[in-house]
């Protein structure tokens, strides 16, 4: 208790106040701030006590599958796939693990575009108290009080940690502060051009979670699970946090399926065959097809037994509605449409984007895991007890939320939400692109290595614009 505290008082004399300015008459600022693992529920509650009341609606924005950040966050931004779903990857052609905290090839190119990501270490002590996630505050009141116009690109990550291990409690008076903060920033802004939208990554089931005993269960099943794919009864799995969905290789992925569906804990499994999307699980095994184009696809969900994915309702009503066509094919649209409140959101395209694609290394079985089950490190999960999760195809999981303070937004996907707002085209892999100018004396934003467009301080307020470094 006593190193919690001295660490709390250094964290407060360490956090200088943010040095506030105010803005140049008709300048236009954007603010793009993801809230990671946030869940759309829980901002819909904030609203109905009245906080975020600057802001319009919440809408739903659906993660993908899994749905953890790496990959959400490699398809909003359009950015090339990672090798992997995290640090830590399968090499295919190498058959092997390779990355980790050391590798820079393993970081994905959308870590580069943010001006700021919670620092790791703050991640860290998070997890182990709550009450440091009080850092992220006071980071996000600093870059508030600097920015000046363009655009500004935050993820803070406080959220998810507390979301995984703190009573949800702790999350939503974190949130309130958060909003409060937000309030004080527009207030200063005295009516200026700013947009502030705040988007999840993907959303948290809220359960207690405990880990599958899938090595175990593979071994008794014949198979030789481990690091690399040995022989033909290999069969790699990828480490993972505690989330709820994992990846396993193997040159045998419809029996690997089959072995790993009959696992308490496991609610699905994915593979890819011949074009095909297959979807087994206890509920029974079914098909996911897609034809068409980048321009309009179109699927259609034929089950040969069973309904994995409960979408037989949802094909009648949309037959009746004449959406399929004569080969029970429907538009990509409407399946998002009819299956949005579904437990499993947009099933289709998260389940064919799943085993096709998101990487470069694509698991040849996707795990889609039970509420209150995690595919994560058996050390973890010795030592942390988690108190919610995400990766899977439900619906608490999957869905995460966008939210703006001034245009109300529809129900989207990832990798929709920058063309709807009208950003894409000025968040650009090179931040130069973005002209965000910020004042004050902090240390300079990430993005000005890339060439950020910065307003510093020397002897006062200096407007010099500084070129970067490349």
């Amino acid at each position: 208790m006593t190193c919690r505290v001295v660490m709390f008082l250094l964290g407060i004399l360490c956090a200088a106040p943010p040095v506030s300015a105010e803005p140049e008459p008709g300048s236009s600022l954007k603010i793009l701030i993801c809230l990671d693992g946030v869940p759309l529920e829980l901002i819909r509650k904030l609203q109905d006590e009245g906080r975020f009341h600057s802001f319009r609606p919440p809408a739903p924005l659906i993660s993908t599958f899994p749905a953890i950040t790496e990959i959400m966050l490699t398809e909003l931004f359009g950015v090339e796939p990672p090798p992997g779903y995290g640090l830590r990857y399968y090499d295919k052609a190498a058959n092997e693990l390779r990355g980790g905290l050391g590798d820079a090839s393993a970081i994905s190119v959308w870590f580069k575009l943010y001006d700021f990501v919670t620092p790791m270490m703050d991640r860290g002590l998070t997890y182990m108290w709550g009450r440091w996630s009080v850092r992220d505050l006071d980071y996000l009141r600093k870059h508030l009080a600097r920015a000046d116009s363009g655009i500004l690109l935050m993820h803070l990550d406080s959220t998810d940690a507390l979301m995984h291990h703190e009573r949800s409690a702790v999350t939503v008076n974190w949130l309130r502060s958060l909003d409060s903060a937000l309030v004080e920033f527009l207030g200063r802004r005295n009516g200026q051009d700013v947009e502030i939208v705040l988007f999840s990554d993907h959303g948290n089931d809220m359960r207690e979670t405990r880990r599958i005993p899938i090595e175990d269960h593979l071994k008794r099943s014949g198979w030789k699970p481990g690091s690399v794919i040995d022989g033909e009864s290999g069969i790699a799995i990828l480490p993972t946090g505690l989330i709820s969905t994992g990846y396993v290789y193997t040159a045998r992925e419809a029996e690997a399926a089959a072995s790993i569906a009959g696992l308490r804990g496991v609610e699905l499994c994915a593979y890819e065959a011949g074009g095909i999307a297959h979807v087994t699980g206890r509920n029974g095994h079914a098909r996911v097809e897609r034809r068409g184009d980048a321009s309009g696809w179109r699927y259609r969900y034929e089950t040969d037994s069973g309904d994995p994915l409960a979408m037989v309702p949802v094909i009648r009503a949309m037959k009746d509605s004449g959406l399929l066509d004569a080969d029970g094919f429907a538009d990509d649209r409407e399946w998002f449409t009819a299956t949005l409140s579904h437990e499993y959101p947009d099933a289709l395209n998260r389940v064919y984007g799943g085993v096709t694609g998101h990487v470069r290394n694509v698991g040849d079985v996707l795990m889609s895991l039970d509420p209150g089950w995690h595919c994560g490190s058996r050390v973890l999960s010795a030592f942390l007890n988690f108190k919610g999760t995400h990766g899977s195809l439900r619906k608490a999981s999957i869905t995460g939320f966008a939210i703006s303070n001034r245009r109300s937004l529809r129900p989207l996907r990832a990798e929709e939400l920058l063309d709807e707002l009208g950003w894409r085209n000025e968040v650009g892999i090179d931040a130069a692109t973005r002209g965000v100018a910020m004042r004050g004396t902090l240390p300079p934003p990430r993005g000005e290595l890339r060439g950020v467009h910065v307003l510093e301080h020397r002897e006062g307020w200096d407007r010099r614009g500084t070129d970067a470094v490349n």
